[in-house]
C-alpha cells in the first residue's frame, strides 16, 4: 500500500512545481501578449526617434555636459560655501515680516517645490547697537570667503554637475543650493547696515552681489533651482529700488547695473529648463521598479498621508512596480515627451496666442494629471500650471528696471520725472519692452517727486501685476 502512494506523491510535487513554473513564465511573458504593450512601445520608440532627430533631451543621462571651466568654477564655489560660517540665531527673524521694505526671503512662498525657506536676516528697520554689533562680527566672520568667492565672479557659468548616470534622478540632492542660503544672508546683512548708515555705496554694491550671486543658477536644470534664482533676483531689485531713492547713481554705477540686468533678463528662458524636468521624470518611469525609485515613493506616501491610506498607497506603489505594469508606463512616457514638447515652445514665448496657447495646453495637462491620479506619472510629473507665470513675472521686474533705472537718472538731471516715456530711451533701451502677456505697451504714471510703472494681466480670474513704485 506504501509503495502505491509513494509514485502518487511524487507526481503530485511533481505537478504543484510545473504549476509554479507555468505560472512564473506565465507572469514574466504575460504582458508582452498584450496588444496595448505593443501598440505602445512602437509609439513610444518612433517618438524617440523624432527626440534623437532634434537633439532633445529625453533621459536624464542626456542631460550630461562637458564644460570644463563651468563645472571647475562650480566646484570651486561649492568648496567656498561650505566654509561659511552660519548666521546667529539672534540675528534670524522666524515669519515673513509683511510691513518691512527689507524681506529676505530666498525661496517662494507660492511654490510648494522649494525646500524650507533659508535663514532670514532679522530685518526691522532700526537696529539695536548689539544687533549692528552682531551683525558686524558676523560679517567679519565671513570676510574671507566673501573675498574669494567676490574674485571667482561672475558666477552665471557655473556649472554644477550631477550623477546623470542615477535611475533615480528625483532623489538627486541639492547642497549648492544649502550653501547658497548660507550665503545670502552675508549680503543681506551688509545692505541692512548700509541702509541704516545710509550708506548708499556699500548698498549698492551688497544688492549687486546678490543678484550675481542669484546667477550661479542660471545654468542649472532643475525647476526648483531656477525658482530660488527667480525669488533671491526679485530681493535684489527690490533693494535696487531703495538704493535709487538713497542716492543718484554714478554712471558707472547705471551702465554696470543695466548691462547686468540686460544680460540676466535675455538669458532668463525655461524651455532647457522644463525638458531636463522630463527628461528626470522620463528616467524615473524607466526605472520605476528600482529600489531607489520605490524607496522615494513610498517616501513621499508616508509624509503625506496617514496610516490607513498609507497602507492603500503602498499597494498602489506595488502595482505601478510590477512587470504588468509595463504597458501604463510607455504610454505616460509618450505623453510626457509629447507634452512636454508642446510647453517648452510656448513656457519662454511672449504674446497674446502664446498666452492663450500655454493656457489651454496646461489645462489640458491638469486633467490628464488629475484623470491619472492613481498612476505613477502623478507622483513624478512637477507642477507647471504657473511656471511660464513666474518666468514672466521676473522678466517683467527686470524689464521695468532698467526703464526706472532711466526714470532716476532723468530726475537727477532734470529734478522731475518725464510725462513722456520715449523721453528715457537710449542707444542700449532703443524701444519701449511690451507687456510679454499682452504685447500692450507698458503703463505708466507719475506725479511730482512719485512714478509707477506696471504691466498688467487678466489671467481669468483677477489681474495679475507686476509695477514699481520710485520715489524721490
Amino acid at each position: 500500500m506504501q509503495l502505491s502512494q509513494r509514485p502518487r506523491f511524487v507526481l503530485g510535487i511533481s505537478s504543484l512545481l510545473a504549476l509554479a513554473v507555468v505560472a512564473s513564465i506565465v507572469i514574466v511573458v504575460f504582458p508582452y501578449w498584450r496588444p496595448d504593450y505593443w501598440r505602445n512601445k512602437s509609439a513610444l520608440e518612433e517618438r524617440l526617434k523624432t527626440a534623437a532627430a532634434q537633439g532633445t533631451p529625453v533621459r536624464f543621462s542626456d542631460l550630461a555636459v562637458s564644460d570644463p571651466a563651468g563645472i571647475e568654477l562650480a566646484k570651486q564655489l561649492s568648496k567656498e560655501l561650505k566654509k561659511v560660517v552660519p548666521i546667529p540665531n539672534e540675528l534670524l527673524e522666524p515669519a515673513y515680516n509683511s510691513d518691512s521694505q527689507m524681506q529676505m526671503m530666498t525661496s517662494s512662498e507660492e511654490n510648494p517645490q522649494t525646500a524650507e525657506p533659508a535663514p532670514v536676516v532679522s530685518s526691522s528697520p532700526k537696529l539695536s547697537k548689539a544687533q549692528k554689533n552682531s551683525l558686524r562680527k558676523y560679517i567679519e566672520r565671513n570676510e574671507a570667503i566673501v573675498a574669494r568667492i567676490d574674485a571667482l565672479k561672475p558666477l552665471s557659468a557655473c556649472r554644477f554637475i550631477y550623477d546623470t548616470e542615477t535611475p533615480s534622478p528625483m532623489g538627486i540632492l541639492l547642497p549648492h543650493i544649502d550653501g547658497l542660503n548660507q550665503l545670502l544672508p552675508i549680503y543681506r546683512a551688509k545692505f541692512i547696515l548700509a541702509a541704516e548708515d545710509q550708506d548708499a555705496q556699500a548698498a549698492f554694491e551688497s544688492t549687486i552681489d546678490i543678484l550675481e550671486s542669484s546667477e550661479c543658477l542660471a545654468k542649472d536644470s532643475f525647476l526648483v533651482c531656477q525658482l530660488v534664482r527667480i525669488r533671491t533676483g526679485e530681493e535684489a531689485l527690490e533693494n535696487l529700488l531703495q538704493v535709487m531713492q538713497m542716492t543718484d547713481l554714478s554712471e558707472e554705477q547705471f551702465l554696470a547695473t543695466d548691462a547686468l540686468l540686460q544680460k540676466v533678463e535675455s538669458e532668463f528662458r525655461l524651455k532647457d529648463c522644463l525638458i531636463s524636468e522630463a527628461a528626470m521624470c522620463f528616467t524615473s518611469l524607466e526605472n520605476i521598479a528600482h529600489p531607489l525609485n520605490r524607496e522615494n515613493l513610498l517616501s513621499m506616501v508616508d509624509l503625506h498621508v496617514d496610516g490607513t491610506i498609507s497602507r492603500i498607497a503602498h499597494s498602489r506603489v506595488n502595482r505601478w512596480t510590477s512587470l504588468a505594469y509595463q504597458p501604463h508606463v510607455m504610454a505616460q512616457q509618450l505623453w510626457l515627451l509629447n507634452n512636454t514638447g508642446e510647453l517648452a515652445k510656448l513656457v519662454d514665448e511672449p504674446g497674446p496666442e502664446a498666452t492663450a496657447s500655454w493656457t489651454k495646453a496646461t489645462q489640458s495637462t491638469s486633467e490628464y494629471i488629475d484623470q491619472n491620479r492613481e498612476e505613477a506619472i502623478a507622483s513624478f510629473y512637477p507642477a507647471v500650471e504657473s511656471l511660464r507665470r513666474y518666468a514672466f513675472r521676473y522678466r517683467h521686474q527686470l524689464l521695468l528696471s532698467r526703464i526706472a533705472l532711466r526714470l532716476d537718472r532723468y530726475y537727477a538731471q532734470e529734478g522731475y520725472f518725464p510725462n513722456d516715456l520715449t523721453q528715457v530711451i537710449d542707444n542700449t533701451l532703443p524701444t519701449l519692452p511690451n507687456n510679454l502677456w499682452t504685447g500692450e505697451a507698458v503703463q505708466y504714471k507719475c506725479e511730482e517727486g512719485k512714478c509707477e510703472l506696471s504691466y498688467n494681466y487678466f489671467n481669468g480670474q483677477e489681474i495679475d501685476t507686476v509695477s514699481i513704485k520710485l520715489t524721490k
